[in-house]
């Protein structure tokens, strides 16, 4: 729980309170794992909801629509990749990609072969990262900057680098593979 209000920077009791509402509304299960107690979605159709209210959003709350463009205005100078693509060039094994999701997202679910460099480690670790090879970013969907953030940081450093055009979720939602940390 301390995860989650660090990353949504609120406190802890008030992020517990929340998330208490949600598991109490279905939307969230929890489980114990030691003194930690780990949330998730309770079902795709939660993250169809979370998918649906941030389109209606996009449609009909000016302030969004703003900010989403302000988003997308900046992706030509980072470059994007379809996940069509990007799965194909998984399947013939052309690519790096890396997920700068927090660890703790990338343990609960990931694109196969993908490597865990949270963003906030993605400079310390760029020595371990190929340059013959392009590189594939994702976070966690389209209104993510962390993807944008690593691009433009590996593209600086000399790298290949681009990101997914969306993110893990809607990769999810796709159907697309999946692999979690035991």
């Amino acid at each position: 729980m301390e995860e989650v209000s660090v990353e949504i920077e609120q406190s802890v009791a008030n992020t517990s309170h929340h998330l208490r509402v949600l598991a109490d509304a279905g939307l969230v299960q929890s489980r114990r794992d030691g003194q930690r107690i780990i949330y998730r979605l309770a079902s795709g159709s939660v993250a169809e909801l979370w998918a649906t209210v941030q389109d209606a959003a996009a449609a009909h709350v000016p302030d969004i629509a703003v900010l989403a463009e302000s988003v997308r205005s900046h992706r030509d100078e980072v470059g994007e990749v379809s996940a069509d693509d990007l799965d194909h060039r998984l399947r013939r094994r052309r690519v790096v990609v890396i997920d700068v999701r927090p660890s703790a997202e990338y343990i609960a679910g990931h694109i196969p072969g993908a490597r865990s460099i949270p963003i906030e480690a993605l400079e310390a670790s760029l020595d371990a990262l190929p340059r013959s090879r392009e590189i594939l970013v994702y976070c966690r969907g389209a209104y993510c900057a962390y993807a944008d953030d690593a691009v433009r940081l590996l593209n600086d450093r000399g790298f290949r680098a681009r990101r997914l055009d969306t993110g893990y979720s809607e990769w999810v939602r796709a159907g697309r593979p999946v692999e979690r940390e035991a």
